[in-house]
């Protein structure tokens, strides 16, 4: 089925396109840690991606992955605000760094923002009333956006995930002006995260 394709992200090969493959992700052992009974879990690795190369995707990259048991999100975004703000004053001697064209300053408070609000507030656009894929794409093009290319190579939630990235990319984070936390995307797009409580398609 058209939910089931092949995502825009692929597996980097060590073989051209034969195996063994690099390692994408380290989400699977981090939820299999929580389930086994740790209650805070972090790790610094290596992740190896095939695809398109852009200010958000590295062919190569060092994420850091964290899980605390019993966290929700908006503590988790408190703690990584934080995190950064430590890091960014041990290795550049300062909080300021320079985002997407404007200066920032990491020890000023962090925006909280779902997907739905940001949307209204940067587009005057009505989340609850474009997902799905066909409304989504023809809500960009009478915005006269560029519907993106590569998702003309997919369908369902695939396709709606490029094109709602295309509206955030360019709606929402080049008019906002701090550090942001976007949060409570569409069902779709939540990955295995939890549903928001008492919003029912969120998570």
């Amino acid at each position: 089925t058209p939910e089931l394709e092949i995502a825009p992200i692929r597996q980097f090969s060590a073989n051209e396109g034969g195996k063994p493959f690099l390692r994408m992700t380290d989400t699977e052992f981090l939820r299999r840690l929580l389930v086994g009974g740790f209650d805070k879990i972090y790790q610094l690795s290596k992740h190896f991606r095939s695809g398109d190369l852009n200010f958000k995707s590295y062919p190569e990259f060092t994420q850091l992955s964290l899980a605390v048991k019993g966290t929700d999100y908006i503590q988790l975004a408190h703690v990584v605000g934080d995190y950064m703000t430590h890091v960014a004053q041990r290795v550049n001697g300062t909080t300021k760094v320079d985002a997407f064209g404007q200066e920032l300053d990491l020890r000023e408070p962090w925006k909280i923002l779902s997907v739905k609000d940001a949307l209204i507030e940067f587009a005057n656009i009505d989340l609850d009333k474009n997902l799905e894929v066909n409304t989504l794409e023809e809500t960009l093009r009478k915005r006269k956006m560029r519907v993106p290319l590569e998702s003309a190579d997919y369908s369902g939630v695939i396709r709606y995930t490029i094109l709602m990235e295309s509206l955030l990319d360019h709606l929402v984070i080049p008019n906002f002006k701090g550090a942001l936390f976007l949060n409570e995307y569409p069902y779709e797009l939540g990955g295995p995260g939890k549903e928001v409580e008492d919003r029912q398609g969120y998570k």
